[in-house]
């Protein structure tokens, strides 16, 4: 790996085990996958005895042979981005080093390393800015009073901590490596590499993020040779990552574990963010129902807790006069000016202009000048927060950096909804994403669909939530070209319940909720209009056909699902919610092209080549292309109890739990073939719903294409905390072994593939 050019996103979240990285560049990173390994780790920099691990360096490396006698010294470097871990880890280092026999461990912030090796000893004048080790061993023998200025006392514990120091019996930490102006932070790295030079039996562990090593301090410090750029070194780098799933469980308790998993899925939170997810009150974890309520909940307080780490515990939570909300307004801005300019990582001086001019659009920062806007900026520079990393290559050039695109698209969502002018929303407008999304293109219009109506409620009262509005507006118009954006649709629809609800602790204009039910009616009226046609509403009464789901013979509806060679489905009971009823017919294309006309277009090859008759069932639909479209047809989707019960049709208790079909079980592939379109008889294509003539297709309650032909979505997760829905039935183009009532398939809900399909479900009249 070359350290020297590695990002440090890619620092954090890439194994250095792959395969374009060499064995001796491998030798600088040890992985650390889990507690107990980081445990050990830091375990394992006990000062051991005799040792054949014998490294030397050039001129001015740090030597690991001392007059003839092996000795193994501990150099490690803790690396991270902001917020996951790496003062955890030094903490970590100081508890075990500190149960050593005999050893001490001497701590350091950064900032406050001398810049002369001498300083150390306390043998040069010091800036005032630095301490000696002789100033903080004193503090730790007595600390009833201040450092002795006594020579004497100086020269005795110096000598006490040079002996310790030879019998390699010292450890410094340094913490904070990348929160010092590099003006003077080259002068305290090169003064930290040469005192390690001259005691030479010294251990040294150091953290900051991976670009204060690989590109501030890399020379001054960490390579082999301060000579040359040069990518090896001495030292060991343990780079501190995200955490896991398990870890996450472990940390939030299994509920709220639960809860985050199944909106997020794999979702990359730091340990400052979850410490704050465990400790929202339950009301404020409550209102959490996806990603976006995830950071507007957790975000706030994870820079609150940012400030008060950099104010050393202060209880004042601003820096430089920063408050928390201003933070968040630069973040905002400096988010949407990044996202408009489709960048990551810019210069400073690239976009300065253009966030001064967003930033006086807000009341509190009109009156700024650019020079007061760059004392505000080195104020926030100086927080260096979890969210943002300003990348200091010297006094001049700034770059800035956001740790991942996904925090930037929130706050460019959030300038987005509060402080954008016209102009910002119409070039928004126009980037509604198109399919497929190309991941992580543009996070930015889901944050924006699923922001909390709280998160909407800023500026002047006429104002508020009105531009979100406006979006919303947009995203549930007709598209002229590409398919309607579902996605963003479903996210947004319950934020326009919220707005129609007319709360009183909103406090909005009561323009506000006429907007959103005027969103809501004209959705919902689409459908209504239909009938309106001749066309249409053939449709709708050819396709759109309800058929009731009757209880067990007995009048239960504790129905019996699974079976015994289903891993993911044993034999159980489950307690259904009856009476409903399911579509005769999986939704077809015609009925669909009536929802999204543009959905086939787009589509068009893949229908040409698997769906090319109007009445074969749609494909290439994704989970929430179903929602929305049961929603716009005044249906739902069927759960996938419901759907297993349903597709068995056998109301009685003693023998409904058959496992492939209504009539046969065991059922073999031939006689398969003979009730559901599956892989040896479809052709490789999918087949019109009224394709068969005879009932050999058709269940007892007269439920159509149950099995083969497509998957058909349903609403349920495959599994409790995570994110993948359920499919059921089979398909065109799969096994018939899979053809079956009890065979259950999960995929992502953005997912729309060529044998995924969909039927509704309705309440029969007058039941809820």
């Amino acid at each position: 790996m070359r350290l020297a050019n590695l990002p440090e996103f890619d620092a954090i979240e890439n194994s250095p085990s792959k395969s374009d990285r060499t064995t001796g560049a491998t030798e600088l990173w040890q992985r650390i996958e889990s507690a107990s390994e980081r445990t050990r780790f830091l375990t394992s920099l006990e000062i051991s005895g005799q040792t054949s691990d014998v490294r030397t360096g050039g001129q001015d490396s740090i030597p690991r042979q001392i007059n003839g006698s092996h000795f193994h010294r501990k150099l490690l470097c803790i690396t991270s981005s902001a917020g996951i871990g790496k003062t955890m880890a030094v903490e970590q280092t100081i508890h075990l080093h500190s149960r050593l026999p005999d050893h001490w461990v001497i701590h350091y912030q950064f900032d406050k390393l001398p810049i002369d090796p001498d300083g150390f000893w306390g043998l040069v004048p010091m800036d005032g800015t630095s301490d000696s080790i002789y100033e903080r061993v004193a503090k730790h023998l007595d600390q009833t009073r201040k450092p002795s200025d006594s020579p004497v006392w100086k020269a005795a514990a110096n000598l006490l901590v040079k002996s310790k120091m030879d019998a390699g019996q010292v450890t410094i930490i340094v913490d904070g490596l990348d929160e010092h102006d590099p003006a003077t932070g080259v002068s305290r790295a090169r003064a930290l590499r040469k005192f390690l030079t001259q005691n030479p039996r010294l251990h040294c562990v150091v953290a900051g993020r991976p670009y204060a090593i690989a590109e501030t301090y890399w020379e001054a410090l960490f390579a082999a040779s301060e000579d040359r750029r040069d990518d090896k070194s001495l030292w060991l780098f343990g780079c501190v990552g995200m955490f896991t799933q398990d870890q996450i469980r472990r940390s939030l308790g299994p509920q709220r574990a639960e809860r985050i998993s199944s909106l997020a899925g794999e979702l990359n939170l730091t340990p400052r963010t979850i410490e704050v997810l465990r400790s929202l009150p339950d009301e404020s974890f409550a209102r959490i129902n996806n990603l976006c309520d995830v950071y507007w909940e957790s975000l706030p307080r994870t820079f609150e807790k940012d400030v008060l780490k950099k104010n050393k515990g202060g209880v004042t939570p601003n820096v430089g006069g920063i408050q928390i909300d201003t933070f968040i307004e630069y973040a905002c801005a400096l988010a949407i000016t990044m996202f408009l300019e489709k960048k990551r990582d810019v210069q400073y001086s690239d976009i300065a202009d253009d966030l001064l001019t967003r930033l006086r659009t807000i009341p509190k920062w009109q009156g700024d000048s650019a020079e007061s806007l760059d004392k505000r900026r080195e104020s926030i520079e100086a927080l260096n927060a979890g969210a943002i990393e300003f990348r200091l290559f010297n006094r001049i050039d700034t770059m800035v950096s956001w740790r991942d695109n996904t925090l930037r698209d929130f706050f460019a969502a959030l300038w987005m909804v509060r402080y954008s002018n016209e102009a910002e929303l119409k070039q928004l407008i126009e980037t509604i994403p198109e399919r497929p999304r190309t991941p992580d293109d543009n996070e930015v219009w889901e944050f924006i669909a699923s922001m909390p109506v709280g998160a909407m409620v800023a500026g002047p009262k006429s104002e508020r939530c009105m531009r979100w509005l406006h979006l919303a507006k947009a995203v549930f118009k007709q598209p002229e070209k590409h398919p309607r954006p579902t996605q963003l649709m479903w996210y947004a629809w319950p934020r326009l319940a919220e707005l129609t609800a007319k709360d009183p602790e909103i406090n909005v204009s009561a323009e506000v909720p006429k907007s959103a039910q005027s969103i809501r009616e004209r959705f919902l009226a689409e459908f209504k209009a239909l009938g309106k046609t001749q066309e249409s509403a053939l449709i709708i009464d050819e396709d759109l056909i309800f058929i009731p789901i009757e209880p067990l013979d007995n009048g239960s509806w504790n129905v019996a699902v699974g079976h015994p060679d289903e891993i993911d489905n044993q034999p159980r009971r489950i307690e259904l919610h009856g009476p409903y009823s399911a579509s005769m017919f999986p939704i077809t294309r015609r009925f669909y092209k009536l929802f999204d006309g543009n959905h086939e277009v787009h589509y068009r090859d893949d229908f040409e080549k698997y769906c090319s008759e109007q009445r074969c069932p749609v494909i290439r639909v994704n989970w929430y292309d179903a929602q929305m479209f049961s929603i716009w047809s005044e249906s739902r989707l069927l759960n996938e109890w419901e759907w297993e019960y349903a597709c068995r049709a056998n109301q009685k208790d003693a023998d409904h739990q058959k496992l492939n079909h209504w009539r046969v079980d065991p059922i073999d592939d031939e006689a398969r073939e003979k009730v559901a379109w599956i892989n040896k008889n479809s052709q490789k294509h999918t087949w019109p719903v009224d394709a068969k003539t005879d009932p050999s297709h058709t269940n007892s309650f007269g439920l159509v294409d149950m099995l083969g032909n497509v998957w058909e979505w349903t609403e349920s997760v495959y599994k409790v905390g995570e994110v993948p829905r359920v499919l059921r039935g089979g398909s065109f183009n799969f096994y018939g072994r899979n053809a079956s009532a009890s065979f259950r398939l999960l995929s992502d809900p953005s997912d729309s593939i060529i044998y995924i399909g969909f039927r509704v479900a309705r309440a029969p009249k007058g039941k809820s």
